[in-house]
């Protein structure tokens, strides 16, 4: 009985072609894990990845080549060449989706515009508001937000949306609307708002210990000089009170405070207006809302 030709090859040679390319994709994930699982505690997640990810896509090479030149039997350069041009067209017109997320994986290998464990914002996004790379493949970045969800973004969108990242420059501005009475006295109720912003080490420029050192670090980046302009003047950061309204008998107030943990924006927000809250009653100021 002849055999089976499909593809210029032996049914049986394609069958053991497939099983190379599966035993060889398992093979790189698990020497993927294997790396990552042994020097993460010695390294850097980004410096381990980076290994973990070089050894793993070496694998798939070597697998590839195997296939290809000794079960496939390709051993022309000019022949393999077109044998994966051929196979490159045909998987392109199938997924080309698939192609625009791997070719955005490669630019943001290259551009670094995100990394592991940086916090972003992706504009135009509303299942989350600030959430952290968890990791990043050829197709899709993994993000992490406060509450845990787990949210898969393909990497075409990275590359295509304005993507706002928090800690390339280190520090945040909040602004939080407050609403007080028109009979209250103004120039009270902002001393009294910067007093309990001066008092939260968790506010810029009054951070302690570790997070001081970790904003002059900051300010001595020349990324974050740049992002500046004027230079790491501590003046920028200092809380400030405008006057957003004035409505009736209210008066709408912005407070607008600069912090460092990007991570824990919305606890440093919920925790001020609680001091906040206690000061006025003591101070019997008359505020409508805090919302």
């Amino acid at each position: 009985m002849a055999d089976v030709i499909i593809l210029g090859v032996t049914l049986e040679n394609l069958l053991l072609f497939v099983l190379v390319i599966i035993v060889t994709m398992i093979g790189g994930r698990l020497l993927y894990n294997l790396v990552r699982n042994t020097i993460d505690q010695h390294f850097s997640r980004r410096g381990s990845k980076i290994l973990a990810k070089t050894l793993q896509y070496s694998v798939y090479a070597i697998g590839l080549y195997f296939g290809i030149v000794t079960v496939w039997g390709v051993s022309n350069l000019t022949a393999l060449g077109a044998s994966l041009g051929l196979a490159a067209l045909g998987v392109g017109f199938a997924s080309q989706q698939i192609i625009q997320n791997l070719m955005a994986g490669v630019m943001l290998a290259f551009d670094r515009r995100i990394l592991l464990d940086d916090w972003i914002d992706i504009a135009g996004t509303t299942d989350f508001t600030i959430a952290r790379v968890n990791d990043i493949t050829l197709t899709r970045t993994i993000l992490l937000d406060p509450s845990g969800k787990l949210i898969f973004v393909p990497n075409a969108t990275i590359i295509s949306s304005m993507v706002i990242n928090y800690t390339r420059s280190g520090f945040n501005e909040v602004s939080i609307p407050i609403r007080v009475q028109f009979t209250d006295d103004i120039e009270r109720v902002s001393k009294i708002i910067l007093e309990v912003a001066d008092a939260d080490e968790s506010v810029l420029p009054n951070v302690r210990n570790l997070k001081k050192d970790k904003f002059e670090r900051l300010l001595r980046n020349s990324k974050v000089k740049k992002i500046l302009d004027r230079g790491p003047s501590m003046d920028l950061f200092q809380p400030r009170v405008l006057i957003s309204a004035v409505s009736g008998l209210e008066i709408a107030l912005s407070v607008r405070l600069w912090v460092i943990d990007i991570q824990n924006r919305d606890e440093i927000v919920s925790n001020f207006i609680k001091r906040l809250m206690e000061r006025f009653e003591v101070e019997k100021i008359h505020f409508s809302e805090v919302k």
